[in-house]
């Protein structure tokens, strides 16, 4: 464990007890009964149905339990599977990838070193694109290997700390007709990305939250991108990825904010909740357990 890695843990812990006032409730869910899944004898994967979809989520090492609650939630709500892509952000330990392989043995996993070769010739006229990719930032991972990687038309983002409550209809209907702009949650306020000249990031396109996204492979444009890249330089600042896919994409349609929720719906009225940084605590203290109420969970 790194040393933000600890602090992120602490500082959850510490929430649990001074804002939800159920500490000791966070700790029995996080680290008693959320591994519980690493038990599971039977893979959570179910059957593709889109074989114009592919699926992706980054991971890194200390995370894995809450991408396997993820994707086992989606998996047991939506009717709309396309392949799985695992994005590994260099950390992932060799018993961690055994683990994944175990639980999802369809899944491909890719690492930065798998993709140099194909990144040098996609982004040979990007330098800059191609300079973000050489860094070591995870944003860059997430930005740029989902587009190195997919051969397929439409492309679909899932984060590991997103949990889902029900059916997502959108997605099935989505796919049967030509979509015209990506889908995107949205954030609940602007998430600025500064720019070298002192402007910012358009406040529509920072309004673009990219925990889950459903987008066309052409929707992803490397000319907006390098000159969102022009602009921002390899900069280590938090939202840079979310503003590059936004700017990539040029425009998006947010997705309905009281069923694509970050704050403010209940699980049993939200089709999903994404359980950003400063709200983590909840994804134990509410998610897992709504999930485990109803059902949507692994079965050994």
């Amino acid at each position: 464990m790194t040393y933000a890695q600890l602090m992120g843990h602490l500082f959850d812990i510490q929430t649990a007890f001074t804002r939800y006032h159920k500490g000791w409730y966070y700790i029995w869910m996080r680290y008693c009964v959320a591994p519980r899944i690493l038990w599971t004898t039977r893979p959570i994967e179910k059957p593709e149905t889109h074989s114009n979809l592919s699926m992706h989520t980054l991971c890194r090492h200390g995370s894995v339990i809450r991408m396997l609650w993820a994707m086992s939630s989606f998996y047991a709500v939506s009717e709309t599977i396309g392949s799985l892509t695992i994005h590994n952000d260099g950390t992932l330990t060799p018993s961690e990838l055994e683990l994944i392989k175990r639980v999802i043995p369809g899944v491909r996993i890719v690492r930065k070193e798998d993709l140099t070769a194909e990144a040098e010739r996609v982004f040979a006229k990007y330098p800059h694109v191609l300079a973000f990719f050489k860094t070591s930032l995870w944003q860059a991972r997430k930005l740029l290997h989902p587009y190195l990687v997919s051969q397929r038309p439409c492309m679909m983002q899932l984060e590991s700390d997103i949990l889902w409550f029900k059916k997502p209809d959108f997605l099935k209907e989505a796919l049967a007709k030509d979509f015209p702009k990506p889908f995107a949650m949205s954030n609940n306020e602007p998430c600025p990305v500064p720019f070298a000249d002192g402007t910012e990031l358009d406040p529509h396109l920072s309004m673009m939250n990219s925990g889950f996204m459903l987008y066309h492979k052409t929707d992803f444009s490397l000319d907006r991108l390098e000159a969102y890249l022009i602009h921002t330089g390899a900069s280590k600042n938090h939202f840079i990825e979310q503003g590059g896919y936004a700017s990539a994409f040029g425009d998006f349609q947010e997705l309905p904010e009281n069923l694509y929720t970050i704050k403010g719906t209940n699980e049993e009225d939200a089709i999903m909740r994404h359980y950003t940084g400063p709200v983590r605590g909840k994804y134990f203290i509410r998610g897992i357990p709504y999930l485990l109420k109803n059902s949507l969970r692994v079965r050994n």
